[in-house]
């Protein structure tokens, strides 16, 4: 049998076997405009083969008489990057609900597959963002569906990104598309991020010590949920002093941590201090450098391993939160009245991440430092944070929680 021959019906259609014999399947092939563009039929049945190719072949001259191009197995299309996204995603540690979050808005059944599957990657640009929008809005409609929140559609735009730059770590482009809202310009920022300022903050440290009181003196059910309430202190700490995210924090293992002293810069004044030296290991963006807390982490990690009687924390892989107390933690900052900001926006435990950022930027912390140790970009803290607070507060070790 002849490893190469013409299909006797359209004599431009070649039939061949790879020459290297790494693949027993016959392929498909034709040149177009000076470009071989060929596929794989799947099989080394002949005959088989043949039906395959003539209907590739026919489905591909009927894509180039409308003006589209071919389609091949050589051909980067969008939906062959998708399944490199959880391979690069596990590569990079990201956490499992990051994981799980992203695949499900790039499932098959989904919008973005939907509009952006079969584009070829290099035929992406800014302007696709904007076509992707107006698809969406009528494919809302006519599922008879409310539009989604602009929160929503930025996610979107998060996941088809991130297959964009999959696709060029794997060289199928040279440039990173950066997609632009044509039709919805982008608003400047006249807020600041959700956060507790000095004297919310004291309230708030004071509203969960009479939590532990009352759960430790005076709850009916003889301390039965008193465990929960000293680590909710903690976490609320803790979140403050490392600015965190909070997937972050919930997959710390003590030995991620490590105490050591630095001298740093408290209220002007540079003292020789304790802080923590975090490892993240998992998180939204994955694996990175060690961070560095301020002064109230260290007696709060202390407090929990001794209380969890951890033997040895620098071995130890237990986690050093084990609950989540979201619940707790809305009803706390209900009984003290701080569950929304100014603004009227919810407040929850991301709001202690950028009450970090802020209380730093506030001692006059360079936002390179704070950048780093968040784990973010500058650009984000001079958005987001730099250009609403200057240094203009002292904030004491109480404010901290440094003396607990």
């Amino acid at each position: 049998m002849s490893g190469r021959f013409r299909h006797p019906k359209y004599p431009k259609l070649v039939i061949f076997q790879t020459p290297n014999g790494q693949s027993e399947n016959w392929y498909a092939g034709f040149y177009h405009k000076g470009r071989f563009v060929r596929k794989s039929t799947g099989t080394d049945d002949k005959k088989q083969a043949l039906l395959v190719s003539e209907s590739w072949y026919l489905k591909n001259q009927t894509r180039i008489v409308s003006g589209d191009a071919p389609e091949s197995s050589s051909q980067r299309l969008f939906r062959h990057a998708i399944k490199f996204v959880r391979e690069d995603m596990q590569v990079k540690r990201n956490s499992e609900a990051y994981q799980k979050s992203l695949l499900g808005l790039l499932r098959e059944t989904y919008y973005i597959a939907q509009f952006f599957g079969k584009l070829p990657i290099d035929k992406i640009t800014s302007s696709t963002w904007d076509d992707y929008r107006h698809f969406l809005l009528r494919k809302r409609a006519e599922e008879e569906k409310p539009n989604l929140s602009e929160k929503s559609i930025h996610q979107h735009k998060i996941a088809v990104q991130r297959v964009l730059k999959t696709a060029r770590k794997k060289g199928w482009t040279n440039d990173l598309v950066r997609f632009e809202d044509i039709d919805r310009p982008k608003q400047e920022t006249t807020i600041p991020r959700i956060f507790f300022n000095i004297e919310e903050y004291r309230s708030l440290l004071q509203a969960s010590r009479s939590n532990i009181k009352y759960h430790r003196v005076s709850s009916p059910n003889k301390g039965r949920w008193l465990d929960d309430a000293l680590e909710q202190h903690d976490f609320i700490i803790w979140m403050a002093n490392t600015g965190m995210r909070v997937g972050e924090a919930l997959q710390l293992e003590f030995r991620h941590v490590r105490i050591v002293e630095r001298e740093i810069l408290v209220n002007g004044v540079k003292e020789t201090r304790e802080v923590c030296l975090v490892t993240v290991t998992k998180g939204k963006r994955g694996a990175g450098e060690e961070a560095e807390s301020f002064i109230g982490a260290p007696n709060v990690f202390r407090r929990i391993y001794e209380r969890r009687q951890i033997k040895d924390p620098k071995t130890s892989r237990e986690l050093v939160f084990e609950r989540k107390h979201t619940t707790g933690f809305a009803r706390l900052l209900r009984d003290c009245k701080l569950d929304e900001d100014n603004y009227g926006r919810k407040r929850d435990f991301v709001s202690l991440r950028h009450t970090y950022i802020v209380f730093r930027l506030q001692q006059g912390t360079d936002i390179y430092d704070v950048a780093r140790n968040t784990r973010t970009s500058v650009p984000i803290i001079q958005k987001h944070y730099a250009r609403f607070f200057k240094k203009s507060q002292h904030l004491n070790d109480v404010v901290w929680g440094a003396n607990e």
